[in-house]
């Protein structure tokens, strides 16, 4: 099921998906394309609406310091 997701997300040549634990809201996962390194979380938009656009904001900063890609 993860790489449906994955692929309907646009990631298509994903290697070595692994499963990241510590969360308990969401499922993490890090993968790599053919490029880089990525890490996803995911979860169900029933339960958490607004989980990710609240995050949106320090992902924002955190790309602004142009250590992280955030996409």
């Amino acid at each position: 099921m993860t790489e449906k997701l994955l692929h309907a997300a646009g990631f298509y040549e994903i290697k070595n998906l692994r499963r990241i634990s510590g969360g308990d809201i969401n499922e993490a996962f890090a993968f790599f394309s053919k490029e880089q390194e990525y890490f996803v979380k995911i979860n169900q938009l029933q339960d958490f609406p607004d989980l990710f656009e609240k995050e949106a904001s320090g992902l924002q900063h955190l790309s602004e310091w142009k250590k992280i890609s955030v996409l």
